[in-house]
């Protein structure tokens, strides 16, 4: 199986379907009450968290520890992460509110997140909440909530995530999947306004996203000047957003990007059925990093790019 998100959007699909009710046990889990079919066991397990070793391994297991609390923080944590798209489909804030509060206090410990709603009919009322249980200061996230046309995922629902990962200034990775919502141009404005500054991956897709509001032609100019440096791979898609302007030349500034990142590795780049030219195709290649190892830049149905816009090119 290969996906473009790599493992965390297998992990993404794993967890999409993980069972509510064990995540729910999952983040009440206390060590100390814990039982093994082998008492034996039991009494290795407590006493290697709590640092012994040897033959310390058999000794008496002490009543509490700190280290039992962080290993139980951890465990509650994982569980929590793994519920995410459940507590936002069922609504758990109204429908089962004192789950969601420990949900909250549980998934405060993560850092990494990766939420797929799949072929789910999302609104806005779903992500409200899932930004709702974000913690600031995350280190990775991964939303996919594309390709559902009958959903009204919009940018009021997208605007509380976005703060979110704006509040996480330590974020290496980012993937925005929201192909096909309703979102708008405006919403993501605010995140090329305060991109974070650690970044080592960054992918959005915004594929026939045909409406992104009278702001359209400012948002890819806008990202393309946030990217920051620190870039290894980056993944802009918005095939079929006739509406993002002209691409001006230096395809909407991502060129000028593009030759400020040492250590990129991969460029995935499409957009298809959009207003950029053969120009535009110049200058990216023109200023590609030797760093990159992939390059993909279809241009397919693009206005002004000849079929044959290649041939000429050596990259």
């Amino acid at each position: 199986l290969t996906l473009s998100g790599g493992a965390a959007t297998v992990r993404g699909l794993r967890e999409a379907f993980f069972p509510a009710l064990v995540a729910a046990r999952g983040m009440k889990t206390r060590l100390r009450s814990a039982q093994a079919s082998v008492e034996s066991d039991r009494t290795h397990i407590l006493n290697f968290i709590s640092g012994r070793r040897g033959a310390q391994l058999t000794e008496p297991v002490a009543e509490d520890h700190p280290e039992y609390s962080t290993v139980e923080m951890a465990v509650h944590g994982k569980f929590a992460a793994a519920v995410l798209r459940q507590a936002a489909l069922d609504h758990w804030p109204t429908a089962h509110p004192e789950l969601f509060q420990t949900l909250k206090s549980c998934v405060a410990v993560e850092k990494r997140f990766s939420v797929n709603f799949g072929s789910s009919a999302l609104d806005d009322s779903h992500l409200k909440v899932l930004a709702e249980v974000l913690p600031e200061g995350m280190e990775g996230f991964e939303l996919h909530c594309g390709w559902e046309p009958s959903g009204k995922a919009s940018g009021e629902g997208l605007a509380p995530i976005i703060s979110k990962v704006i509040a996480s200034p330590d974020l290496e990775n980012l993937f925005l999947e929201l192909s096909q919502t309703a979102v708008s141009a405006a919403s993501l404005l605010a995140l090329a306004g305060a991109m974070p500054k650690k970044l080592t991956s960054f992918t959005l897709r915004l594929d026939f996203c045909s409406d992104l509001g009278d702001q359209t032609d400012k948002l890819l100019p806008a990202l393309a000047a946030a990217l920051p440096s620190t870039l290894v791979s980056l993944c802009i898609r918005t095939y079929g957003c006739a509406t993002v302007g002209l691409a001006g030349g230096k395809m909407w500034g991502l060129a000028d990007a593009l030759a400020r990142m040492p250590r990129l590795e991969a460029v995935d780049l499409d957009f298809g059925g959009c207003f950029c030219s053969d120009e535009d195709v110049k200058a990216v290649a023109a200023v590609l990093p030797a760093s990159v190892k992939s390059f993909e830049m279809p241009c397919s149905d693009c206005q002004l790019v000849r079929e044959d816009h290649w041939a000429s090119l050596e990259i």
